[in-house]
């Protein structure tokens, strides 16, 4: 009765600062029900009366001890840890789509291994958090909106302790819109939404107490630089001929963090795995996960076949599996997923998984970037391009892409800013930055190295996917990443200083709240 009540005084919290701000009554009316309801106006401690305070007593009511109302005690003990898990298989079950990772058309024609959706859900008295994982290339920013809120809505967890990851294999599903030559495929990509929600709110719903433990190791010589600063002066990706090569232009994290969660019975529930490196390693003949799928099938093999693995990418946009210096390749998706698997097999007996609560917390943060229209130039150079085209010239298929997004898109309504999301989580052991870009190395190393806390991570291509970002020397050049494109490299203009600086501030006000 009492949680009914509550919420009933919430909507009338809601009512009074949004529908009646500017009538005589607001405020008393306003006094009235916190009154009633025993509550001071300023419910979230922000200093103002909104309506994010009646808000924040809607959680209060799902969640007391994670948003306590003013003048609660502290219980005296912090609650067990409770964490569930889950994963849902999206393949096309018909073949014959597009698979969006290369600039030009590529169709599946059959399925090589499953794309999966896999959950993770916890809770603690600090903060509840969700975090699922999808095979895919990448993620819309509405589209991660519109899950985060369908989630919200059969959960009640926050919006904001919501992360949505794309493990960007570029054997996945085709996207909702038009991709470089790639159709789109709207029916398979909004499956993968619906199954990335199941996935999610079965692993909420199934939550039971948990241990947790962590671990952190390397795995060298299956990620290497590929980009590099040619002996010209020049910035060149994918440099294949060594001997023009003066240096690459950044060192790849080959670190790989664990986070392992195991049940109330002891037996290991759970995997969350974060390393850098480009899934693009498949032959494109089929559906496939790439190398994070070989990761979890030899998981599951050694410790259970309902064993969840979540995988975390990293900042991989300078990164792949070719050693441009020597010229040779590390091997494709199950030599690297097979590798990265022993590496956490390894890793495991050093990893304690204990009933101590383990602390987490969430920061999400939208932060105004410059985002780039193509040139003048770059438009009258794609229409020369697309005009040699349709007198069937030979054009390279890069070339092609540009040319048909320069000239296919209408960029005259784009706003010079577009808020771009940062997430921060702090999950035991670990700080990850989650970002919705193919962050480059160094900006990566440039977050760890400034983070409060000792372990840090970066995780790519989270909640939205707005392309590559990297360091201010790339641009300019004839870097891939630094090529105009709105849905690959659409932030350039000192966008990766900003996006190190937006990280390690939100990282440090984390730390001095605690």
């Amino acid at each position: 009765m009492k949680k009914k009540m509550t919420v009933v005084f919430a909507v009338l919290l809601l009512v009074c600062v949004t529908v009646l701000p500017f009538a005589v009554s607001a405020v008393s009316t306003y006094q009235a029900v916190c009154e009633k309801c025993g509550l001071k106006g300023d419910l979230d401690g922000n200093g103002v009366v909104n309506p994010e305070d009646a808000i924040y007593l809607l959680y209060h009511v799902n969640f007391p001890t994670n948003y306590p109302l003013p003048g609660e005690e502290e219980p005296s003990e912090p609650q067990p840890l409770r964490a569930g898990f889950a994963e849902r298989d999206f393949t096309p079950t018909e073949m014959g789509g597009n698979m969006p990772g290369a600039s030009y058309p590529v169709i599946a024609k059959k399925v090589e291994m499953p794309l999966l959706a896999n959950a993770a859900a916890f809770e603690s008295d600090s903060s509840p958090l969700i975090i699922v994982s999808v095979d895919m290339l990448r993620l819309g920013d509405a589209d991660c909106a519109e899950m985060k809120q369908r989630i919200e809505k059969a959960t009640s967890v926050p919006t904001d302790c919501i992360m949505i990851v794309a493990t960007h294999t570029h054997s996945g599903v085709g996207l909702n819109y038009q991709h470089n030559q790639n159709p789109p495929n709207v029916e398979g990509y909004n499956h993968m939404m619906d199954m990335a929600v199941e996935a999610a709110v079965e692993a909420w719903n199934t939550r039971s107490n948990a241990k947790m433990g962590f671990g952190k190791t390397v795995l060298e010589g299956y990620s290497f630089c590929r980009e590099a600063f040619l002996q010209n002066g020049d910035v060149k990706t994918w440099p294949t001929d060594a001997s023009k090569i003066d240096r690459l232009i950044g060192t790849p994290d080959q670190s790989v963090n664990v986070i392992r969660v195991d049940g109330a019975d002891d037996k290991i529930k759970c995997f969350v795995i974060n390393y850098a490196n480009h899934p693009d390693t498949s032959s494109k003949s089929g559906y496939n996960p790439d190398y994070p799928g070989y990761l979890r099938k030899k998981l599951k093999e050694t410790y259970g076949e309902d064993t969840v693995v979540v995988y975390l990418n990293g900042a991989e946009g300078d990164v792949n599996n070719y050693d441009y210096l020597n010229s040779t390749k590390a091997g494709k998706n199950s030599v690297i997923g097979y590798a990265l698997a022993d590496a956490v097999i390894a890793l495991n007996p050093s990893i304690t998984a204990t009933e101590e609560y383990p602390e987490i917390a969430v920061k999400f943060q939208k932060h105004a970037m410059v985002q780039e229209k193509p040139t003048a130039e770059q438009i009258e150079w794609a229409k020369k391009t697309m005009a040699k085209i349709e007198a069937g010239g030979s054009v390279a298929n890069l070339d092609k892409k540009y040319a048909m997004e320069y000239t296919g898109k209408d960029y005259s309504a784009l706003p010079e800013l577009h808020d771009v999301e940062i997430q921060t989580v702090v999950l035991g052991d670990f700080a990850m930055v989650a970002l919705p870009f193919e962050a480059y190395s160094e900006l990566g190393w440039r977050i760890r190295e400034q983070s409060p806390y000792e372990n840090t991570f970066v995780v790519g291509q989270a909640n939205a996917s707005y392309g590559y970002i990297g360091p201010g020397f790339i641009y300019g050049t004839s870097s891939y990443g630094a090529r105009y494109s709105y849905y690959t490299a659409r932030f350039s203009r000192g966008g990766g200083d900003l996006l190190v600086k937006y990280s390690v501030e939100m990282l440090k006000e984390m730390k001095e709240a605690k």
